[in-house]
């Protein structure tokens, strides 16, 4: 209904995500959902939210569509490495530690030694360019 207001075309790629303060979370709102209920219950929880309208970077996967899945990984991947899209230093940590673990595997005290990103020239895949500066790297 927002999107539509504003006058965007396709307003399906559009949502309000109720995000708390505390952790950062965020539920995406459904049509059926009473954003004046849930802001009441999350008030009477002692929670701190507030509701943000953005546009949706995630997909339903669907078997058939794993290059689509791909490449959208691939994007957010580049929007968050080349800073396009800043994240703090938190979050940046725990997106590398993901994709580390989802590129090499669990951990292996055999393989993963101490320089091993260094000697292949990774960090830069998994590292945005914003806090690679504060680092002086």
């Amino acid at each position: 209904m927002v999107a539509s207001k504003l006058g965007m075309q396709d307003c399906d790629q559009f949502s309000i995500y109720l995000v708390r303060s505390v952790d950062g979370r965020e539920s995406c709102l459904h049509d059926e959902d009473n954003p004046a209920a849930l802001l009441r219950k999350a008030k009477a929880d002692g929670a701190n939210v507030s509701f943000v309208f953005k546009k949706n970077i995630w997909m339903e996967h669907d078997e058939d569509e794993d290059a689509a899945l791909s490449i959208t990984f691939a994007q957010v991947q580049q929007i968050v490495v080349k800073s396009i899209y800043h994240v703090d230093q938190p979050l940046a940590l725990k997106l590398g530690a993901y994709q580390l673990q989802a590129s090499f595997g669990d951990y292996d005290t055999t393989l993963h030694t101490a320089g091993f990103l260094t000697t292949r020239d990774h960090s830069l895949n998994y590292i945005p360019e914003h806090l690679l500066k504060v680092c002086g790297c």
